[in-house]
């Protein structure tokens, strides 16, 4: 920690002094303590286990980098058909599904269905993700299951920070509205 009070050719009167090094001491013990309570709950934070469903492989990459520097795990895909496959055959079923909306073969949405659908699966939290939703249509994606929508954003800054926000929810007492 640093003392002023400790160098000689302080300009300050000792009063001035005084008043100086409480003030720089009183916030160094202060953001040491949001520093160490930051490190607890980053520590504490479990980590979670991510699918994440994108035709666009791109945005699989800026995904997955936003979630692993997040501390948390990520199995991507390009395929509705892969991700189904591997929820039917991996043991360790996913904490949470991220699905791109608009994709070939398979959108979200039929995805979506699908793992609503299924007494396995129907726990899992999903969250579906776009560049913009139709008004029309939020209210029956939440109607279909939809835990929550995500608009993707544009840049890895704002990424990381919205994918955060949404792996903090407490899917066991949050509600979608629209």
């Amino acid at each position: 920690m640093y003392d002023c009070c400790k160098v000689k050719s302080c300009r300050f009167s000792n009063r001035t002094k005084d008043v100086k090094c409480n003030f720089f001491r009183e916030s160094y013990n202060r953001a040491h303590r949001l520093i160490a309570n930051l490190d607890f709950q980053i520590k504490a934070m479990k980590t979670q286990f991510i699918y994440y469903l994108d035709d666009d492989t791109d945005d699989l990459h800026f995904f997955s980098e936003a979630v692993e520097t997040l501390g948390h795990q990520i199995k991507p895909f390009v395929s509705g058909n892969l991700m189904l496959r591997s929820l039917e055959k991996e043991k360790q079923l996913p904490d949470i599904i991220f699905l791109d909306i608009i994709m070939p073969v398979f959108n979200g949405e039929q995805i979506l269905d699908i793992i609503k659908k299924s007494p396995k699966w129907s726990h899992i939290p999903v969250v579906l993700i776009s560049g913009a939703y139709a008004k029309s249509a939020v209210g029956k994606y939440l109607e279909s299951g939809a835990n929550y929508l995500m608009k993707k954003p544009l840049d890895v800054t704002d990424l990381r920070t919205t994918v955060e926000r949404v792996l903090a929810i407490d899917w066991k007492s949050f509600r979608a509205y629209c």
